[in-house]
């Protein structure tokens, strides 16, 4: 089974090739009772997880709430420097290929993940592929008798921001669904729970490239909105409430805070702070991207913030448009992709199935239904090629803390700082 798990520091976002798809915020907490009491008899409608995970390769063993219900006592992003050693990273990778595997008691996975653009180095990927490939993972929710097994059978690693791309470009039977997009210069704003990713393709020579210098992340995603939105709600009420509420209010309550007994619509707030987020976005992509932008065709946005900011980015920015699926844009695009490069694999290898297989027969096709359908191959196998580059030859990155700062960053196989 092909899986797609998208593991941002705020969400984590999953589809698999059979059409399912999951979300649950990325906060792990050790457990320490069970899940909230359903006093009232709706049932759980949060992500609440409570499970017990096994990993034999590494000797851990331990029981964990995950997603709304660790978010709900405190649990923490405890992101690591390294972001494949994280220990909580493969939990969340078995937690949503188990959500994913169905009636399954046990899965073959071939995963694809992305990571921040900061962390696409190649020392993280093969930090990443010897952690993960070949892993057989076990995990146990409390609310089921079933223990599900994950083994891990390979595993694709791309740059966050580029499944946007993907997704954009290419059908899921890899089909081009936007030629317009295809075949001119365009780039991706792409804002999680943290940073903010671009990325962008421009005209070389030989047709569209990934342009490395204007691929950067920007210390500026949705956890900046929350913590800006607490400070105006504190310094209006006199108060120091923890940040975690403002997220709460804000995916539980539909940005409705409760507070010493009344009830507060966070949402007139949060318009005004993501107008001033929006704004150093558009600085930092003005000064990172320069006078390309000019050249750019199209901008799509996307991510967890993406919808937010979008109204504001597209009065100072040319040719923006919201990525059709914003949330699960990026996920979506490297599940894409990994379908067509298997496809290709097999269609190389002399493994597509025969006409007879496929319940067609032969001289079904007339010769020039068969020339177009070679044509759409080949044009399509030239558009992946193209941003398949990005795969490649995102090396760098740069930081942006405030508007008019930026820092060049390591180039990919040099350490990072210890203090992101």
């Amino acid at each position: 089974m092909l899986i797609s798990v998208d593991v941002g520091y705020g969400m984590v976002k999953a589809v698999s090739e059979a059409g399912n798809r999951i979300s649950f915020p990325s906060v792990v907490a050790p457990k320490t009772s069970g899940l909230p009491l359903d006093i009232l008899g709706a049932g759980i409608v949060q992500n609440d997880y409570s499970l017990t995970f096994k990993d034999p390769s590494s000797g851990e063993e331990g029981e964990y709430m995950v997603g709304d219900a660790a978010l709900g006592v405190g649990g923490i992003r405890a992101w690591e420097k390294d972001f494949s050693a994280n220990r909580y990273f493969k939990i969340m990778v078995a937690l949503a290929c188990s959500l994913l595997q169905g009636n399954r008691s046990s899965s073959e996975v071939d995963l694809v993940v992305g990571l921040p653009l900061a962390f696409y180095t190649s020392e993280y990927r093969d930090n990443l592929m010897k952690n993960m490939v070949d892993a057989e993972l076990s995990l146990k929710l409390d609310n089921n008798e079933k223990t599900n097994k994950i083994s891990i059978k390979s595993l694709k690693v791309n740059p966050q921001a580029v499944g946007v791309f993907y997704d954009s470009i290419l059908t899921e039977n890899g089909d081009i669904k936007d030629r317009e997009l295809a075949n001119k210069p365009s780039g991706v704003i792409d804002m999680g729970y943290r940073t903010t990713e671009v990325v962008a393709m421009g005209r070389g020579k030989g047709g569209l490239v990934a342009r490395d210098d204007m691929a950067t992340g920007f210390e500026i995603g949705v956890n900046k909105a929350h913590s800006l939105i607490k400070s105006e709600f504190d310094a209006a009420e006199g108060s120091n409430i923890p940040l975690e509420w403002i997220e709460q209010a804000m995916l539980w309550s539909n940005g409705m805070l409760d507070y010493r007994g009344d009830q507060y619509n966070l949402k007139p707030l949060a318009k005004k702070v993501y107008s001033e987020i929006a704004d150093q976005v558009i600085a930092g992509v003005k000064q990172t991207w320069g006078q390309e932008l000019d050249r750019l065709a199209i901008i799509q946005v996307a991510g967890g913030g993406g919808e937010a900011i979008y109204p504001f980015l597209k009065e100072e920015l040319p040719n923006v448009r919201l990525a059709g699926d914003p949330y699960f844009a990026n996920a979506m695009g490297f599940l894409i992709a990994a379908l067509y490069q298997r496809s290709q694999m097999g269609e190389t290898a002399g493994e597509e199935p025969s006409r007879e297989e496929a319940g067609e027969e032969k001289g079904t096709k007339g010769k020039a239904e068969e020339k177009q359908e070679t044509a759409k191959k080949k044009e399509t196998r030239q558009v992946s090629r193209k941003v398949q580059g990005d795969r490649e030859e995102v090396k760098g990155y740069r930081s942006v803390e405030k508007p008019g700062e930026v820092e060049q960053g390591p180039a990919a196989g040099e350490e990072e700082s210890k203090d992101e």
